[in-house]
């Protein structure tokens, strides 16, 4: 839980930085493909776990600092999970409300962003052998997965007026994995990796 307490203090200190901004903040909604995955270590077998198609959907606020450089946050809901066929078929999605705090930097249309993630999983259901059930979340001996998930974002795009085509590279850092089972398996881990593709309109031109 370290890095998780140094990435809220560094976005933190990132929102802290908005007071030095000009005063312009631009609203705008996001939406887009997800293709996600799950990093599997430390487990006995091969999980042989792949990509599946999901999706992300939400508002943005984006805090002007200068003409090149601007924070971006915002509230999203990002699904997130994997497929695999070790030991049996199943397929696994979290639904995860999502907060980014992410520093921007243009170079006339092109943008460049570094950033870092926390969410928080509401849902998820995961079907094994054509059987669906609802995911158990929290941090006891019989729950699935942990709640918390956090992590560092990598995005590029280009702005197009009111219109952002962005390119992102999503790196989880916690392991997402319940703190019960941790305890008593602490070489195992979970992380969520996502890359994605999404579009924003922001309801007065930006740029």
């Amino acid at each position: 839980m370290e890095i998780r307490i140094i990435i809220l203090r560094v976005s933190i200190y990132l929102i802290g930085a908005l007071n030095s901004a000009n005063g312009q903040v631009y609203f705008g909604i996001k939406s887009g493909l997800n293709l996600s995955n799950q990093i599997h270590d430390g487990f006995v077998i091969d999980v042989g776990s792949k990509i599946i198609p999901t999706y992300m959907v939400g508002g943005l606020a984006e805090f002007v600092i200068s003409k090149a450089c601007q924070i971006e946050t915002g509230l999203q809901l990002q699904v997130k999970g994997a497929e695999g066929t070790s030991p049996i078929k199943f397929r696994t999605s979290l639904n995860y409300l999502y907060l980014p705090v992410k520093l921007d930097y243009n170079v006339k249309k092109i943008t460049f962003g570094f950033g870092f993630y926390d969410a928080i999983a509401i849902g998820g259901k995961n079907e094994e052998n054509g059987q669906n059930e609802e995911l158990k979340l929290g941090e006891g001996i019989h729950d699935l997965y942990s709640r918390v998930d956090y992590g560092i974002i990598f995005e590029g795009g280009y702005l197009f007026d009111k219109i952002r085509l962005t390119f992102n590279y999503d790196l989880g850092l916690g392991n997402i994995i319940p703190q019960d089972i941790k305890d008593n398996y602490a070489s195992i881990s979970i992380k969520n990796v996502v890359f994605g593709i999404a579009l924003s309109y922001f309801f007065l031109d930006n740029k």
